[in-house]
């Protein structure tokens, strides 16, 4: 008999004799991960942002925010009875402007000296501020060996510093 006789042309459908397995049968090759199982992603829930630890941000600030903020500490009172009134603290001021309380005690000190009336509104640095030079002298000496070795057209590098 042959196949055009059975009435099969082309392929042959083929029947799965074996009965399927169980799962542990069928996994007993392959060891387990270690560890907690895996959560599915509709399970976790998104990364928080770290907030930042070490106290607060190095920040600058313009000359008129800060004279805004003595202003409000000189000049606002806060009611504490019926009717008494009394200053805010520096505490409560650096707590209502979110800034740091070492911040107000620079701030108040530059004011009395007069560091703030010379200065510009926009201005973030005062005039002449930032460390000073320790060796004055010593610096003009070296930047005048330093032109006459240029004028001579020596070449001046790091070393020679």
């Amino acid at each position: 008999m042959t196949r055009k006789d059975k009435g099969l042309s082309g392929r042959v459908k083929v029947q799965p004799i074996l009965p399927p397995l169980s799962a542990e049968k069928f996994y007993a090759g392959i060891r387990k991960r270690r560890g907690p199982k895996r959560k599915q992603l509709t399970d976790c829930s998104p990364k928080q942002q770290k907030q930042p630890t070490g106290g607060n941000p190095y920040r600058s600030y313009t000359i008129s925010y800060k004279l805004r903020v003595l202003a409000y500490w000189y000049g606002k009172n806060i009611r504490c009875g019926p009717t008494k009134y009394r200053e805010p603290t520096q505490l409560e001021v650096a707590r209502y402007f979110r800034i740091p309380v070492g911040n107000l005690s620079h701030w108040k000190k530059d004011e009395r000296e007069g560091k703030y009336t010379e200065a510009r509104k926009g201005q973030r640095r005062l005039v002449g501020g930032g460390r000073q030079r320790q060796w004055k002298e010593l610096e003009w000496a070296l930047y005048e060996e330093f032109r006459q070795r240029r004028a001579i057209g020596r070449p001046v590098r790091r070393g020679w510093f």
